[in-house]
């Protein structure tokens, strides 16, 4: 407790150095923080231990000095917006789900330093993107965002405002215009943005890849203050228990073109045939992922390896054919 309340003070006090053009004194820093002397001597102890010079200015109105943080070094990263920041921060808990401890170490340790040489107000803006942003995550292939949609639903959330979105499921269909509140989205395997009705005041997700246009009204939206993004995911997320395994499926030529724009898991290799269809192989640890991804495709794509997962695959379409039929009768 003693350690997150230093850390807390050191990171404030490197805000009101950097925010004073001058410099702050002794006096003014003990009497703002509340604490001794020599616990401030060891604030900027551990200040310079990370790589901050402590400059001690002379004071033209007294005989006391100021301290302040050398200019060179009061920016040591180049200036970020809130959407780099924010995607740094969701870098650093998706790498913590397949990385090494020390890789996530590092980088979390990176981000940080890069985030505290930012503005205030950039930080607070990256915050508000980072909290509204719950990890679900699955590494299997993935249809991605329109350009500009998660940028609209970025400042509507930051805006606090109420947005229109233009929704077609599943990418087919008719599309069909939905007033929403945005609270979030959930990041991973299936990226989803969480919303609540304007008028019938229940929750929904949609995926992002199916919504065609986000438009954001001037209506303020009235945060619901119990509502968790954190919690959402925790129930959503579908147990990821199952030993990893290595899928290969086979893609119909008349489908290459639009499986090449889907965002495929880091190990994924697409190979192509000379009849234009392709072979992908990639790992995945989740067995109702994959089955729901191939079902998507109907028959452009089939799984080729492992049998084990072809078995399953054919089990479930059967069980659905069955469920389906007995429903019609």
């Amino acid at each position: 407790m003693a350690r997150n309340s230093q850390l807390r003070r050191v990171l404030r006090l490197i805000d009101d150095l950097q925010g004073s053009r001058v410099g702050l004194t002794m006096d003014t820093l003990l009497r703002t923080y509340g604490v001794t002397r020599r616990t401030l001597e060891r604030d900027f102890e551990m200040l310079s231990e990370v790589g901050y010079r402590i400059e001690s200015a002379p004071d033209e109105e007294s005989t006391k000095s100021r301290k302040r943080i050398a200019s060179a070094q009061s920016r040591k990263f180049p200036p970020c917006s809130a959407d780099e920041l924010a995607a740094a921060r969701i870098a650093v808990s998706l790498m913590a789900r397949t990385a090494d401890p020390a890789t996530t170490a590092a980088l979390e340790s990176l981000t940080d330093r890069i985030e505290q040489s930012q503005d205030r107000a950039t930080r607070v803006d990256a915050d508000a993107l980072y909290k509204s942003r719950a990890i679900l995550f699955s590494p299997t292939p993935k249809a991605e965002a329109k350009a500009g949609i998660v940028q609209a639903i970025n400042d509507a959330i930051l805006r606090r405002r109420q947005i229109i979105v233009t929704y077609r499921p599943m990418g087919r269909g008719q599309s069909k215009e939905y007033e929403a509140e945005p609270y979030g989205i959930l990041v991973g395997k299936r990226n989803y943005l969480v919303w609540r009705g304007t008028s019938d005041r229940k929750w929904r997700r949609f995926s992002l890849p199916y919504i065609e246009k986000v438009t954001i009204t001037e209506k303020k939206v009235d945060i619901d203050t119990a509502f968790s993004i954190a919690n959402l995911a925790d129930l959503s997320l579908v147990a990821n228990a199952e030993k990893p395994m290595k899928v290969e499926l086979s893609v119909a030529a008349t489908a290459a073109t639009r499986f090449r724009e889907y965002q495929l898991p880091p190990d994924a290799q697409v190979r192509p045939a000379r009849d234009g269809s392709l072979g992908v192989r990639f790992t995945s640890a989740s067995i109702q992922d994959v089955c729901q991804f191939v079902f998507s495709w109907g028959r452009d794509v089939e799984i080729k390896k492992p049998q084990s997962l072809r078995q399953i695959y054919r089990e479930r379409l059967r069980d659905c054919l069955e469920e389906t039929t007995a429903q019609q009768r």
